[in-house]
């Protein structure tokens, strides 16, 4: 069975249509996604993505190899930069992945963060970092306003734990409901929310005054993004 045939038995099984992809999964278009089950496309880097949508397993999705079901064990998710590679507990640790959109502009709706899967990152890795693999989630970018330093649709690591502001480091920030992507500055009288798009009129910053900045919800700092930020 090739991947095009995994794909559509795994989507029919799910009881999905190809356009149900592109409302589920980030920067995913149909005609992308459609382009797979057809054969056109022999691979894809949204392997985790899409067997998480599914509920089977990654490793199964992938290579065909294992069985077809999720069993929620860290061998059953894909690790990142290598779709092919097994994820063994001794080496790699799962981090969850959120069902949720940080904004990268005007703001994205928290609404209910569910777990949707997860993305294996290596021990040694995340230990060299410093950072307790308990506090980390891995989420998507949405909008340009943090270009060039994040895309949009790109995969962002989390540490939930940060929540006290470095200054000129990136946090996610939950104002009025709505998710942001920013780096905070600190000019003394004041905090700065700062886009790194250089466009100051489609973004421009947004100053909290010193007094204020305890009662801002800092939900955790954006520590990597194909590279430590």
């Amino acid at each position: 069975m090739e991947l095009k045939d995994r794909l559509k038995r795994a989507r029919k099984n799910a009881g999905l249509t190809q356009k149900d992809i592109e409302k589920n999964i980030p920067n995913m278009k149909q005609s992308t996604y459609s382009e797979l089950e057809r054969g056109l496309s022999k691979s894809t880097s949204r392997i985790v993505d899409l067997a998480s949508l599914f509920k089977v397993n990654p490793e199964w999705l992938a290579t065909g190899e294992g069985e077809m079901a999720a069993s929620n064990k860290l061998s059953d998710y894909i690790v990142v930069g290598n779709e092919n590679q097994k994820a063994s507990n001794d080496d790699y640790v799962m981090i969850d992945q959120y069902d949720v959109a940080g904004s990268c502009g005007s703001g994205a709706l928290i609404g209910d963060v569910t777990v949707k899967g997860g993305l294996a990152f290596k021990r040694d890795w995340i230990n060299a970092m410093n950072v307790d693999s308990k506090n980390l989630a891995t989420i998507y970018a949405q909008g340009d306003s943090m270009s060039p330093t994040i895309e949009d649709g790109q995969v962002l690591l989390v540490d939930k734990s940060a929540i006290q502001p470095q200054s000129t480091k990136i946090y996610i920030i939950c104002i009025d409901g709505q998710l942001y992507i920013k780096r905070l500055v600190n000019l003394y009288d004041k905090w700065v929310m700062r886009s790194d798009n250089p466009d100051k009129s489609s973004y421009p910053d947004i100053e909290i005054s010193a007094d204020t900045m305890s009662e801002v919800d800092v939900q955790g700092r954006i520590v990597w993004q194909a590279g430590i930020l």
